[in-house]
C-alpha cells in the first residue's frame, strides 16, 4: 500500500490531509484471491 500511495502522491492524484480526522484504509480479499 505504501509504493501505490508514494505514486499517487507522485502523479498529484492525491495529496497529504494534516486532518485530525481520519478514515482506514482497509484491504478485503475478494472470491477469486485479489484484494479490492
Amino acid at each position: 500500500m505504501y509504493k501505490i500511495t508514494q505514486e499517487l502522491l507522485q502523479f498529484e492524484l492525491i495529496r497529504p490531509s494534516y486532518s485530525p480526522y481520519a478514515a482506514p484504509a482497509l484491504l478485503v480479499a475478494k472470491h477469486d484471491g485479489t484484494w479490492r
